[in-house]
């Protein structure tokens, strides 16, 4: 069994776990021509917990754009949004967690990066999914089993295979598996704290403090040097305007 086949043998069983009501919600969304994903199992769940009901998700979802486009009916953005890209006809709808996939893909349909389009769309989607399932893990972490992680790991493998053989953008992708580590972090219990930054806050940091505390793969000649440092890092020692939103 190949991981795509895999993916689709562990949602079909997250699909038999589901009550009746998110099974006949399922149903019914497919047979209005939405397709069998992880996002349309995850709002069969919250109809089973009572957290959305099927037909006011219906009604809403008719009278939106992006619902009608699920429905398998054309629709245009009259704007896209400054989170969400549209990746040569498919609008992406999780990107908000990710700046770094939002500006990626921007850039990759800005600057035409890739040649095949529809395998840019694929990985797209692909991204969409997981973005998708590390939401559905911080709202509901009792949803992070073993067979979850699987399909988020498998996921980002995906990514990464094409990302490396075929979109030659390997490195520009190095924020994949950060996204499946969040989530097997949920699954130990472990904490999720977001931290939210003031508009305008400003960082500064001195060169040599880069090279010598946060430089990755410093080798002399390169020029290529990376470096790591965490938000929370930048804001407790470099912040020089605004800073952490406190609630």
């Amino acid at each position: 069994m190949n991981k795509e086949q895999k993916i689709r043998e562990v949602i079909k069983n997250l699909v038999e776990e589901l009550c009746a009501k998110g099974k006949a919600y399922r149903k019914k969304r497919m047979a209005a021509g939405e397709k069998s994903s992880a996002y349309l199992s995850g709002r069969a769940v919250k109809v089973c917990k009572g957290q959305i009901k099927g037909e006011a998700e219906d009604a809403a979802m008719k009278k939106s754009e992006l619902g009608m486009a699920m429905y398998g009916k054309k629709a245009k953005m009259k704007e896209e949004s400054a989170t969400e890209v549209n990746v040569f006809g498919y609008q992406t709808q999780h990107f908000d967690i990710c700046p770094s996939a939002y500006a990626l893909y921007k850039k990759i349909v800005d600057e035409n990066l890739v040649d095949d389009k529809d395998l840019v769309i694929r990985v797209a989607k692909l991204l969409d999914n997981l973005f998708y399932m590390e939401k559905l893990a911080k709202e509901n972490p009792n949803i992070v089993t073993d067979s979850f992680i699987d399909v988020a790991q498998n996921t980002a493998d995906l990514i990464m295979s094409a990302a490396v053989e075929k979109m030659n953008l390997e490195k520009e992708h190095d924020f994949v598996q950060n996204h499946v580590d969040i989530i097997k972090n949920i699954g130990k219990g472990d904490t999720v704290n977001e931290i939210e930054v003031k508009d305008g806050t400003e960082f500064k940091i001195k060169l040599k403090h880069l090279l010598q505390k946060h430089a990755v793969n410093l080798k002399k000649g390169s020029s290529d040097t990376e470096f790591r440092l965490t938000l929370k890092h930048l804001l407790d020692k470099h912040t020089t305007k605004g800073g952490e939103k406190n609630d």
